[in-house]
């Protein structure tokens, strides 16, 4: 399907409309008066209980990074991805394509006693040529092409060794996918979900965006969205329909949508 049409596609879906052609939930999530509630509000509460028990949020909410400047946060989620699984496995296959210079302890990991990586550090010569350095920093060397698509983010968790899984709108049955992947996420160790959406769709000042699910709560059908963009916006739930119309949104007429990842050697 070439740029034209995708961007066709995108414009034909409506938000009030069930995901594709799937019957919405019975229990519908934070639509009443708000798109989105703070993963600590009172009113949460019992949800930030069970959130903080998910194994998905065990493993990744130590390590979720913010973003370091406004073009990050695919980089950031990218970091906080590869630092958890290192925590998990320091001898993991990601561990082998990490280079042992850039194995440095960031700012805000005091002698953890396993490598990590930084925001600065992961992109290295070899990922210049899934995105340049100095295209996606704020340095004023070079042409600037600071975003980064679901494509590129692919592929530089593919340069780590992760097996990926990108899924847009375009599939059929892609809502029961998302849901699929965030229930691997929780029973499989090395396994993440990763949301490319639109910020505004869901009354948040945030434009084209990545960040990491951090938990998901079936009775609500809502997700803990571990935000990078901590300069705008602090972790939050949203309910997985209002979601999947912000991932929906298309991206210059290219679609966003999600990465499942999984890292090899982590049992």
């Amino acid at each position: 399907m070439d740029q034209r049409s995708i961007a066709n596609s995108m414009q034909t879906f409506s938000p009030r409309q069930s995901i594709d052609g799937q019957p919405a939930p019975q229990k519908q999530a934070l639509r009443s008066v708000q798109r989105t509630a703070s993963w600590s509000d009172p009113a949460a509460f019992e949800r930030a209980i069970q959130a903080m028990q998910q194994p998905m949020f065990v493993r990744l909410a130590e390590f979720a990074q913010a973003q370091v400047n406004p073009f990050y946060c695919g980089i950031a989620t990218l970091a906080s991805i590869v630092n958890s699984v290192l925590r998990l496995n320091p001898e993991s296959r990601v561990a082998r394509f990490v280079d042992a210079r850039l194995k440095v302890n960031a700012s805000g990991f005091a002698s953890t006693g396993f490598p990590v990586v930084s925001q600065e550090s992961i992109l290295c010569e070899r990922t210049d040529s899934i995105k340049c350095r100095t295209a996606i920093t704020a340095s004023n060397v070079g042409p600037k092409d600071p975003g980064l698509s679901l494509v590129e983010l692919e592929a530089l968790f593919a340069h780590y060794d992760f097996d990926c899984q990108r899924v847009t709108p375009l599939l059929k049955g892609w809502s029961a996918m998302f849901r699929e992947g965030l229930r691997r996420a929780n029973a499989e160790p090395g396994t993440f979900v990763v949301a490319n959406f639109l910020g505004h769709s869901i009354d948040k000042p945030i434009g084209g965006h990545f960040s990491p699910i951090g938990a998901w709560d079936p009775d609500t059908d809502s997700v803990l969205v571990l935000d990078v963009a901590r300069h705008k916006t602090g972790w939050y739930w949203v309910s997985v329909e209002d979601l999947l119309v912000a991932m929906a949104q298309a991206d210059n007429g290219r679609p966003r949508g999600f990465l499942l990842v999984r890292a090899g050697g982590v049992a």
